[in-house]
């Protein structure tokens, strides 16, 4: 008897373990990250930043030389940011931006400028010197 019902404790444990691998084993593919039918812009460039390479502490418009730079607004925009903080874009062609930078300091900023639209980020080391 007692063997019996280790049988059946046995076998009912076994079915449900089966049956839980077996449920298990159905894979679900995750959707795309990137559409390939959309047509993307292309890439901002940064050619040359003016004041070049570093910005005293007092200067705050810094001006973005290169190509690719969004100007339709909406959702063709150009943002741009320094050392991760947004910068006002104060004018914008296709190939030039001046921004008001934001208030921080740093050896070690990045000037990047991103279009929604497009595949990367256009980025730049750049300094901008702590006040005395």
């Amino acid at each position: 008897m007692k063997t019996i019902k280790s049988t059946s404790i046995f076998l009912i444990s076994s079915l449900i373990v089966v049956f839980i691998l077996y449920q298990c084993n159905e894979y679900k593919e995750p959707p795309l990250i990137n559409e390939p039918t959309i047509d993307y812009d292309e890439s901002p460039v940064i050619s040359e930043v003016i004041p070049a390479d570093s910005a005293m502490a007092g200067i705050r418009s810094i001006t973005i030389i290169g190509d690719n730079f969004a100007t339709a607004g909406g959702n063709d925009t150009t943002y741009v940011y320094i050392g991760g903080e947004p910068a006002e874009v104060k004018s914008i062609t296709s190939q030039e931006i001046v921004i008001e930078r934001p208030t921080i300091y740093g050896d070690e900023t990045t000037i990047s400028v991103m279009i929604p639209r497009a595949q990367s980020v256009a980025q730049k080391d750049y300094k901008v010197e702590i006040p005395i």
